[in-house]
Formats: structure tokens, sequence, C-alpha cells
């Protein structure tokens, strides 16, 4: 298990430089594989619906990456342009295939993350106060992008997806922006627009379903993650004080409610993500991680999706990403 869990999430500080973001970036890959019962995914426990990977694979990956997103987190603080932050990322993705074996562990993660690391810089950089929220970008080579996003969910998460992508990951005007709102402010735009992987699963489901992924998520200020991931491990402290492991559980179910996860598109098409979400939102639903039999029940849901073969990777890059804000923003 990762030394010091509880330092991963919550923590008192922000990390500064760009060695202890990357640090605190790694820490939360690892956080996300030592979690379980996730549905689908894998964990120390078991490869959940893969067969070409396990928690070592996870964990050579993880410390592949590391060094880029210390990378990305100093080209952050250089306010470099989002095609420098993209050519960091495939170098990263070259090393964590070179490490897995060719196998695609962290691809969401290294964007998702790694985006999340060079604001984590920038910020450190310039100062929080330069990022009170409704301010413009910082003056540079970066770009705007308007902010939306999904609505807060865990107990009413059916109610949240109807109300739709408004209000994104936005704090009180005034008060210091977030990590996703600076991604959003400084790159949102470039993301949006920048060259695409048009083989990878998630952009082929995406463009199939109709569904935003990954890049309308960064350029949106990672709305998933500051209205569902981060509000439901904080709120899970409060459903079972003191267990950071089934605070994880809480988040990644109240994720793969909310996401409509290309992995999950792109393994079980429209229906497999709707029997994902109906099944953590009827975990949500009976109390979750504060329901008496929550383990027996998360573990249930797993095999139920290992039984179908999805995965909701994006849920999990979500989780580690959130994982990340929750230790890097001030509740």
């Amino acid at each position: 298990m990762t030394p010091g869990l509880r330092a991963a999430w919550p923590r008192a500080a922000a990390p500064a430089s760009p060695e202890a973001i990357a640090e605190l970036g790694a820490a939360c890959l690892r956080l996300e594989v030592e979690t379980w019962p996730k549905p689908g995914l894998v964990s120390e426990v078991d490869s959940g619906s893969h067969d070409d990977m396990d928690a070592g694979t996870f964990a050579r990956s993880a410390a592949a990456i590391r060094p880029y997103l210390a990378e990305l987190a100093a080209a952050g603080a250089a306010r470099a342009q989002m095609a420098v932050l993209r050519r960091i990322g495939l170098r990263a993705e070259h090393a964590m295939l070179a490490a897995t074996g060719g196998v695609n562990t962290h691809r969401g993660a290294i964007f998702g993350l790694g985006l999340l690391c060079a604001a984590a810089g920038l910020r450190a950089a310039m100062g929080a106060d330069r990022f009170a929220s409704g301010r413009p970008a910082v003056s540079g080579p970066a770009s705007k992008a308007p902010v939306s996003g999904v609505s807060a969910v865990c107990s009413s998460v059916a109610e949240g997806l109807a109300r739709g992508r408004s209000a994104a990951s936005a704090s009180a005007p005034g008060a210091a922006a977030t990590l996703g709102e600076i991604v959003a402010r400084q790159w949102g735009a470039d993301i949006l627009v920048g060259p695409r992987a048009s083989d990878s699963h998630g952009e082929i489901a995406g463009r199939r379903h109709g569904v935003g992924g990954a890049r309308q998520e960064a350029a949106s200020g990672f709305p998933s993650v500051y209205r569902i991931g981060v509000p439901a491990l904080r709120e899970a402290q409060a459903l079972r004080p003191g267990d950071a492991s089934a605070a994880r559980v809480q988040a990644c179910f109240a994720l793969i409610a909310a996401v409509g996860d290309t992995n999950l598109l792109h393994r079980g098409g429209a229906g497999g993500l709707a029997f994902a979400q109906r099944r953590a939102r009827d975990f949500l639903a009976r109390g979750g991680i504060g329901a008496p039999d929550w383990l027996a029940r998360a573990e249930a849901v797993h095999r139920a999706f290992v039984a179908r073969r999805l995965s909701p990777g994006g849920a999990a890059d979500l989780l580690a990403m959130s994982l990340f804000a929750a230790a890097s923003e001030a509740p």
C-alpha cells in the first residue's frame, strides 16, 4: 500500500515544486489502483474485466509517468502553450507503453492529470491570488474557454444529469480559482481544437455516441472532478469517518453513476453504459458506503461488471484526478 496513505488526501497545503506536484500525482495514481472494490477495474485484489494488465502493470506505468508529470508542472509554471504540454504528454505515453509492454494503462490520466499538474505548477509560480475566480487568464501564450459542467450528484444523481452541464468547476466570485478553472482559462480553447487521436477507443466511442469525452471535460475545467469526485470524497468522510479507502470507493461509484464514460461505451455500447450507471446509482441510493452491507454490495456490482466485461476506465482516471484536486484545493 502507498506509504503515507492519509497524506495523499487530504493534506494541509498544496505542493509547490514540480517534483512535489509530480509525486502527489503519482501517489494518486497508486491510490486509485489500491482502491477496491471498483466495478470492473484493476486493483491489487484482481484484474477486473482485463486480461492484459494487473496492479503491477499500473505500478510500473505510474513510475514511468512520474518524471513527465514534473515536466508538465514545470512547463505550466513557465506558461507554456498547449502544444508544448502535448509534446510532453506524448513522451509520457511512449514511456508508459515501454513500461507496460504496449498496454494502455494511463493514457487518459496522462492527459487529465497532466493538465492539472501543469495548472498546479502555474498557480504555484504565479501565486494563488493571480487566479481569483472570475479573473481572465494571465498574460502569455494561453487561451480561454467557457466553463460548463455536470451538476452535483450522489444522492440525486439523476436530477443532476437532467439539469445538465451548468456551473462547471467554478468557485465563488473572488475566491481562488480551482486548478480546473486554470486549465479552462489557460488552455481550454487549444484543447478543443488540437489534434485528435482518431484511433483511440475514447475518440471513436465519443463520435459514435455523441459524447464529449476527456477533451470536453478538460476544456470545461473538469466539472466531473469538481462537481462529483471531490464532493463525494469529502461527503464520504461523514458516512464512514477515517476510512479513506471506502471514501475512494464512494467517489468511484459516484463518477460511474454520472459520467458518460467512453470506455464503457466502447466495451458495452449505450446499453453497457446504462447498465453501469444504473447499478452505480442503485448502490448510492441505498446508502453507498454508509450502509452496513456496503462492501458486499460493492463486490456484487464489481462481479456484475466483470461478467459483462465492462470497465469504467474514464471513471478511474477521474478518481485519480479527484484525489489530486482534493489534496491540492482548499475545502
